[in-house]
Order: structure tokens, then sequence, then C-alpha cells
């Protein structure tokens, strides 16, 4: 672990549970130990993703549909971040058939590297693939990722790791 990561201290700026403890530590010591890298993780996220979607419609119900697709989107982030509890502070921003999610680093609770203290030389968030699966699966609407992982970015003394959507067409019913 590098000298200036500090759990305790995490724990508490992040407002952190066990369970953000244990998965962004067990994301970190799979991938430092060699048998985990984000290729892989991401095959598993869609998976993981649609499980969730899942679990959302039996615990909230279908997703009922209401205005256009970026109120759709809005609403559907808004679930994932009270259920899920993946971070503090985000925003969203539509561009031409596209969505931009900008985290705030300082908030997120599943980073493997600055939750779980894992020294790596790159990213392995999983967000980008969970959050577009969760989305495409609760409200059927198909969203690719623009570029692969997560681009960190300072904005006024912030870092935010950003990922972004180019959103396709509303995926038939099944």
């Amino acid at each position: 672990m590098a000298p200036e990561f500090n759990l305790r201290e995490e724990i508490k700026k992040r407002d952190l549970n066990i369970f953000h403890v244990f998965i962004a530590s067990l994301l970190g010591q799979l991938a430092e130990r060699g048998t985990l890298n984000i290729g892989f993780l991401n095959m598993i996220l869609r998976s993981i993703g649609e499980k969730i979607a899942e679990y959302l419609t039996v615990v909230i119900g279908p997703f009922s549909k209401m205005g256009d697709i970026k109120e759709n989107i809005k609403k559907s982030i808004e679930e994932i971040v009270s259920y899920l509890d993946p971070f503090k502070e985000y925003s969203l921003g539509f561009v031409q058939n596209g969505l931009i999610i900008q985290i705030n680093a300082d908030t997120c609770k599943f980073c493997p590297k600055r939750v779980g203290g894992a020294e790596l030389p790159r990213s392995l968030c999983p967000f980008p693939v969970l959050i577009g699966e969760i989305i495409s699966n609760r409200i059927k609407l198909k969203l690719e990722p623009i570029i692969p992982g997560v681009r960190r970015r300072k904005i006024n003394e912030k870092t935010y790791c950003v990922f972004g959507y180019r959103i396709g067409e509303i995926k038939e019913e099944s």
C-alpha cells in the first residue's frame, strides 16, 4: 500500500460502510495479484449490471418512464445512487446524443486505489460499465461507452473521474 493511504481517514471522509470497503478492497487485491484486469472486470460487470437492474425492478418496481430520455437517465442514475451508494458528488452532462458523467474522486466509495488501498498503474473503475448496464437494462436504452474506462480531470481544485456514453436506440422489451 502507498504510505499516504489511510483507511481510517477514508472511512470517515467518504462515509464508507463495510460493503464499500469490502468491494473496493477485493477489486484492488485481485488486481494487485494479477488475477483481475479492466477487460475481465468489464465482462463480469455486464452481468452484475443486469442483476442490479433486476434487483431494482423487484425492490422499487418496473421503471416508469417519464418525459424525455434525459429525464429517464437522470431518474435511473438517482436510483443507482440511492440504492448502491457509490459516490456522493457527481454531475451529468448531455451532449449531442451522448451522456458524460463526472464523479468527484474524493467522494467515490468503491475506488480500488483510494478506498481499497491498491497500488495500480491505471484505473480499475467499475462504474463506466456497471452504470451503463444498469441504465440500459432498467430503461431499455442502449448506451455505448464513448471512451474505454475513466479519464481523470482537475476542475477547481477537485479531481473528477469522467466517463461517457453514446445514447443509442431504445431496446425492444423482451
